[in-house]
């Protein structure tokens, strides 16, 4: 309702925060779209995947933290790999179409673990998105950059940065209601033992309390933890395939020299 009752107000406002021209530009409404994909996969990837590294696999915050290192390994070789290779052919559509592609086999790949899933298969799987993400986040904002007449520069950039961010909400959200459905589920079938804790609730569960229970406990709260994750990031499969058919259509616009300069400085950063 909010967003309905803006729209008006924004219609009529000599200023308007977010100008509607905007929403006729094509290269600006749909990288928002495919950023909004970006957000919902990006983060409810990053969020809960911590929380399997910790309750699956035993590793500390710190080490849970060290561990997604191939993730911000391979978003960085991505971002700034793609960055200067626009910077020197001038083409970007191609990028966001890869990044999408790449990003699902990266969600595929990540919904395969378990307990039982080596280490290194889950830090390849973290490599794909990384990689995939990478593709996507600065080339996203060039597209919009590059589209937008420069008075409404600052405000399409901030409006896509924002609309990510919507993204990212959402997905934590509708994703973490959905694994605790599926944990609560697991949880049900609790050993002995395992009822005081089952009775606290999923939210009292932590790496800490896991470490004091009985092993028959600590284990089969691993192994529903591995069984009710990994699911989750199939779901946003359908997400990211949409978000593939959505960049196809971006139009190739010839890049200018601001946004070609503009571009090789952020991929340095």
């Amino acid at each position: 309702m909010a967003a309905a009752a803006i729209i008006p107000v924004e219609l009529r406002a000599p200023e308007p925060i977010m100008p509607p021209r905007l929403f006729r530009i094509r290269n600006f409404v749909l990288p928002v779209l495919v950023g909004i994909a970006v957000g919902i996969t990006m983060f409810s990837t990053i969020s809960y995947l911590p929380t399997f590294l910790q309750m699956v696999n035993g590793a500390s915050a710190t080490v849970s933290g060290l561990m997604m290192l191939p993730m911000m390994g391979g978003l960085l070789v991505a971002s700034i790999g793609t960055g200067q290779l626009i910077s020197r052919t001038g083409k970007y559509k191609i990028y966001p179409v890869i990044g999408c592609a790449v990003i699902i086999a990266g969600l595929v790949m990540l919904s395969r673990i378990s307990a039982a899933t080596p280490y290194s298969f889950t830090a390849a799987g973290m490599l794909v998105m990384g990689l995939g993400i990478g593709c996507l986040l600065q080339n996203l904002v060039l597209i919009v950059q590059n589209s937008v007449p420069i008075r409404d520069m600052g405000t399409a950039i901030s409006a896509a940065n924002f609309f990510r961010q919507l993204g990212a909400s959402f997905g934590i959200a509708l994703f973490g209601s959905i694994f605790i459905s599926r944990l609560s589920d697991q949880m049900a079938a609790a050993p002995p033992g395992a009822g005081d804790v089952a009775s606290g609730g999923i939210n009292s569960l932590s790496p800490a309390l896991l470490r004091t229970l009985p092993p028959p406990v600590r284990d089969f709260i691993a192994e529903a933890f591995g069984q009710a994750l990994p699911p989750i990031f199939l779901l946003s499969v359908p997400v990211a395939a949409a978000a593939l058919g959505v960049a196809l259509f971006i139009q190739e616009i010839p890049l200018s020299k601001k946004s070609r300069v503009k571009t090789g400085g952020d991929a340095a950063a």
